[in-house]
């Protein structure tokens, strides 16, 4: 009962967290509508920071036998551009990214996760326009509060793997807001026989700011 309590509390806290900061950027940032021109070159000058929020649930898991639903809260610094070139009609650009994940987990016997993941963001910037399309694979390690229950993850140290991919699109100059959708992997590398892995597939909603 108290592992339940304790999943919907950490759920329903992290939505509120999240829909108040989204709200909040909105309203600052509503009065003052981008322009209809903007450089990308400008922005991939700078670094970025995202928060983001992701809820996935389980696909194709083997031997992770519990239906599970990741709620999570992710915190992303990217770099400048660098490996620019021009490709059709607009700016290509990688950036380096690093992540901190915080998550609650629903529907097995753990409760939450945290982790840290290193990834390129591969980016195109259209001329001229207000949005860009970006594809960000990679991963990292993390922990979670694994139960020793068949079914579930089986020790608390986990590999992960994050990619995900979708649209940005610039409120003005220096925000924007992130639409898209996300994959998570996790691993304990093979340490337990089975290799309890779960895969996790769902819609990803961010806000990002430029230095």
């Amino acid at each position: 009962m108290a592992h339940g309590l304790w999943q919907n509390n950490l759920m329903r806290t992290f939505f509120l967290v999240f829909c108040t900061v989204m709200s909040f950027a909105w309203s600052l940032h509503a009065g003052s509508p981008a322009p209809l021109a903007l450089s990308p070159a400008s922005r991939l000058d700078q670094p970025i920071f995202e928060i983001s929020a992701s809820y996935l649930t389980k696909i194709t898991s083997p031997n992770a036998t519990h239906p599970y639903r990741l709620s999570s809260a992710q915190f992303t610094l990217k770099s400048p551009g660098h490996l620019r070139a021009e490709i059709f009609g607009g700016t290509f650009a990688v950036r380096a990214t690093v992540s901190l994940l915080a998550e609650a987990v629903s529907g097995g016997p753990e409760s939450s996760y945290f982790g840290l993941a290193a990834r390129p963001s591969l980016e195109w910037w259209p001329r001229e326009e207000n949005y860009y399309l970006f594809f960000s694979p990679g991963g990292g390690v993390g922990w979670i509060d694994s139960r020793g229950v068949p079914g579930g993850q089986g020790q608390d140290l986990t590999l992960n793997i994050l990619i995900d991919g979708g649209v940005g699109i610039f409120l003005n100059a220096h925000s924007a807001v992130k639409l898209g959708v996300q994959f998570q992997h996790f691993s304990n590398g093979g340490a337990t026989d089975p290799n309890p892995g779960l895969n996790a597939l769902g819609p990803v909603l961010g806000f990002s700011v430029v230095f």
